[in-house]
């Protein structure tokens, strides 16, 4: 089972972005889905997700990595559809090496994915060490990046990973400030999630929301503008609306870090 790749309203706009959603939100494996008057297991979507990704070929596995990291764990290993032997450390691996300036969406889902993961492998007893410990270097050079190119008024750089750049367009702004702050809220120890840079830019993200309450803003911006708030307020303010199961424990040097739903 698959979703439609189309990036417009008709389809998903990434590769695995739908079941990498549902997966953020604790969707059950054998969870029922009615496709054409048959009834599917949500398991359908994720084996097709993990049966098409492949490291020798041109394909976006932000996503996918996140979903067969979820639901078939991060010492997953199979082989795929077309007869390559694959680890979930493959994938992993490919994603570090592809760019991220330039990626979809200034590179933030090919972060997301990897610190999602991440987060599960430390989950499981898992160590930072090899592609892992790649892993939290390089997501924390980005982060690093995000705090260096944010802008005066609390927005993060519409050049996204590049460079600083504060272009007017507030409908762009809510997209790379959106995208950005959702990536950050799963990433950052809670310690800097109290800091006055994160502050700020909560702050705009949600004035320029305000803004722009009257008129259209595009859908992905909203989604990924909204989810990094709520994040960022469930871990910030006792999550209080967050679902427990969406909550796990970390290793300490992580301080409180994000709590990721239970494999």
């Amino acid at each position: 089972m698959d979703v439609l790749t189309l990036r417009d309203t008709q389809g998903q706009g990434h590769q695995d972005q739908f079941v990498a959603e549902m997966a953020q939100w604790s969707m059950p494996a054998e969870r029922t889905i009615r496709v054409e008057g048959r009834d599917r297991p949500f398991l359908d979507f994720i084996k097709h997700s993990q049966m098409r990704a492949r490291t020798n070929g041109e394909q976006e596995l932000s996503w996918t990595v996140l979903v067969v990291a979820q639901y078939l764990g991060t010492d997953a290993a199979w082989t795929n559809q077309f007869g390559e032997k694959l680890r979930l450390e493959d994938l992993v691996r490919y994603e570090l090496n592809a760019p991220v300036v330039g990626a979809p969406c200034g590179g933030t889902h090919r972060l997301f994915g990897l610190t999602w993961a991440y987060h599960l492998h430390l989950q499981k007893g898992g160590k930072s060490e090899g592609v892992w410990a790649d892993v939290a270097n390089h997501t924390t050079s980005y982060a690093l990046k995000a705090k260096q190119f944010q802008n005066p008024d609390g927005t993060f750089s519409t050049a996204s990973f590049e460079g600083r750049a504060h272009a007017p367009d507030k409908q762009l702004q809510i997209n790379t400030t959106g995208h950005i702050l959702e990536w950050l809220a799963l990433a950052l120890p809670d310690h800097e999630l109290r800091t006055e840079w994160m502050e700020q830019g909560v702050t705009a993200l949600c004035q320029l929301i305000l803004d722009l309450q009257d008129q259209p803003i595009d859908g992905g911006s909203m989604y990924h503008a909204v989810h990094g708030l709520y994040l960022y307020h469930a871990r910030r303010f006792g999550r209080s609306f967050a679902p427990p199961e969406l909550m796990i424990p970390l290793p300490p040097e992580w301080g409180d870090a994000p709590k990721l739903p239970k494999r």
